[in-house]
């Protein structure tokens, strides 16, 4: 594999610049896709929320508390008071200011052999 050796200052500069960013661009997607719906029309969002080695502490945590969606979001609210939001979140968030949540369901998506991706599925209607 090359490896470029770019200074680990400018490697952190550039990540926490295109961070700062990421909610502005965020939003302007989430617009432009509720532009695309019909007035009565619906959107189902996906989004990744935790990631996960498989069979380690917080995956079976995980596993423990999706079987009730109820206890998945209690689960999900400890983590985002304790660690706050990430961009995955934030995306359901700004879709949530433009359209209203009538449903959600989550779900572990087996990514890799040891990695699991935890997803929260919304549908959205359009507030109107």
């Amino acid at each position: 594999m090359y490896q470029m050796n770019y200074p680990l200052s400018l490697i952190e500069v550039l990540k926490s610049t295109m961070l700062d960013h990421m909610t502005d661009l965020i939003d302007r997607f989430n617009k432009e896709l509720t532009h695309q719906l019909k007035s009565q029309g619906k959107m189902l969002v996906l989004s990744d929320i935790f990631q996960s080695m498989k069979h380690d502490v917080f995956d079976e945590d995980i596993r423990y508390a999706i079987r009730s969606t109820q206890k998945m979001d209690r689960f999900h609210e400890t983590y985002q008071k304790t660690y706050g939001f990430g961009l995955g979140d934030y995306g359901l968030y700004s879709m949530s200011e433009i359209m209203h949540p009538i449903y959600h369901q989550w779900f572990i998506w087996p990514f890799e052999e040891h990695l699991s991706m935890t997803v929260k599925a919304v549908l959205y209607e359009n507030k109107g």
